[in-house]
């Protein structure tokens, strides 16, 4: 599982060859919730408010958003 990025107390990853919707996992070590790539929003599990915060602030600017999404096609290619 690839870590995408790394903030104080979390990471941000993502599986290969995953189930759709693009997703991603964030985790810390008392918590892991799957958030979906096209509104941000938590689809399994839990996360901390602030954390939570700090992802989508995040995962909201131009750049990371293409990244992202750029990264879940590579590595859930459907061939």
């Amino acid at each position: 599982m690839p870590t995408i990025q790394r903030f104080p107390g979390f990471k941000v990853c993502m599986y290969a060859d995953d189930e759709n919707p693009p997703h991603v996992h964030v985790l810390s070590a008392d918590w892991e919730a799957k958030i979906r790539l096209d509104d941000l929003e938590v689809i399994a599990g839990e996360i901390d408010r602030r954390a939570l915060e700090i992802f989508r602030r995040w995962a909201s600017e131009a750049g990371t958003a293409g990244m992202l999404r750029a990264r879940w096609s590579a590595l859930n290619e459907r061939g």
